[in-house]
Parts: C-alpha cells; sequence; structure tokens
C-alpha cells in the first residue's frame, strides 16, 4: 500500500482503517518519511469475546480488551499555566458500573480529543495499567489506565444500553466534616473527588475571586443532607 504526499509536505498523523489484520511482522514501514503519529484501526467481529472487567485490572494484565463507556472527558491543567495541559482524562465505566480514571499524556492529547467522544461506549487494547496518582485523581482505584498511540480503539454499538453513562459513590454527609477537619489542620487524607447525596438549599449570588493571578468567577451553594 502507497500513501502518496506531495514534495516537502509532511504527514503529521496517518491512520489507517482495515476490515482485518493483513499485516503480519515487519511489514508495515514508511519509506523516507516521518510520521509524527500513525494509528492502525481494525475492525473485528467482537461478537462473544470476553471482556476484562476494569476491577480487574492489574498491572501485570496484557493483551487484554476493555469495553467500556467514556463519562467524561477534561483538561488536567494547573491554574498557574492553564494553557499547557497536563494530560487529557476520562472516566470510563463497564457493564458492571464500576468506573476508572483514563489519562493519555500531553503529546498524544491532540488526537484522541478528536477520537473520543463523552457517552460513547468503545473498545480499549494494547493500553497500559498505571498506578494511579495522588493528585488529578476523580475516583478511587488503585490503578488507571494508560492510553497512548499505540491504543486501538474502536467505537461500538454492543451492549451499549447495559453500561451506564454515569457512576457515584455516595459518601456519608458526616464524612464531609472529617474531609474539611483534616485540610484545615494540613492533614490531607483524601486525594479524589467524591459523591454525595443533599439538597441545595441556597445559592450565592456570582462572585469573582482571583485564581493564580486571574479574575475567576464563582458560585457557592449551601447544602445539606437529606436524611
Amino acid at each position: 500500500m502507497t500513501i502518496n504526499k506531495s514534495k516537502g509536505q509532511t504527514l503529521e498523523r496517518v491512520g489507517i482503517y482495515l476490515p482485518k489484520p493483513v499485516f503480519s511482522h515487519g511489514q508495515l514501514y514508511s519509506y523516507n518519511s516521518t510520521f509524527l503519529f500513525y494509528c492502525i484501526f481494525i475492525a473485528e467481529n467482537y461478537c462473544g469475546m470476553k471482556f476484562v472487567l476494569l476491577k480487574q485490572l492489574s498491572l501485570t494484565q496484557q493483551h487484554c480488551k476493555i469495553r467500556v463507556r467514556v463519562s467524561r472527558i477534561w483538561e488536567s491543567t494547573t491554574p498557574l499555566n492553564k494553557n499547557n495541559i497536563l494530560s487529557l482524562d476520562c472516566l470510563l465505566i463497564d457493564d458492571e458500573e464500576y468506573a476508572m480514571q483514563a489519562t493519555v499524556r500531553k503529546y498524544d492529547a491532540e488526537h484522541f480529543r478528536s477520537v473520543l467522544s463523552e457517552g460513547t461506549v468503545y473498545i480499549f487494547e494494547n493500553f497500559n495499567v498505571v498506578p494511579s496518582r495522588n493528585n488529578y485523581k476523580v475516583v478511587d482505584r488503585k490503578y488507571m489506565v494508560q492510553i497512548s498511540k499505540w491504543t486501538r480503539v474502536l467505537k461500538t454499538n454492543d451492549a451499549v444500553s447495559s453500561i451506564p453513562l454515569h457512576s457515584f459513590y455516595f459518601i456519608d454527609f458526616a464524612y464531609i466534616y472529617c474531609i474539611i477537619f483534616n485540610q484545615y489542620n494540613h492533614n490531607y487524607v483524601l486525594f479524589h473527588s467524591s459523591d454525595v447525596l443533599s439538597s441545595v438549599t441556597s445559592i450565592a449570588p456570582l462572585s469573582h475571586t482571583y485564581v493564580a493571578q486571574e479574575l475567576t468567577a464563582i458560585r457557592k451553594l449551601e447544602i445539606r443532607d437529606i436524611e
């Protein structure tokens, strides 16, 4: 197969969609050209195939496939430099409503920002399982999925109805006071986002404050336990 390009033209990304695997080891190569990114999408028959559940993933897991819904996608940045992203992150949910965070390194973020969309079910293969980090963490999990340019991503319509769009892990309302107390005393025991079921009792007017020397709009809410 030949991909023609104009003289002096640089191919930043090359995507190949194949109805079935046709390359053996060493058959795919580029001649006198450098690709900054390439990805091969192979349409396979996944009907009846056994997928690994997110809770079964471990650091020793190799050559497995997961079928998950991308619930949310966001960019991880720092307040001091919002234009320079640290990573592209997303929340994955499987058939058992188990949620796990996935991350894409900054140099692959632009590509996967156009490939992945919120609410869609995908099959992932050739990904890495890495320890969860202590910051920019939305669920309390030991591991997270790391997506790279070698990861195969296939959009699927199978089992779409069985995978929820959202997954919540509610904590006791009283535990919020424990979190506030520990943070006030610089004893940080919580490094992930939490969910709580409550009612909104009041909504403050929109105000502004400076975050990293940038004027930022904020709105404060007052909530209470519904139990």
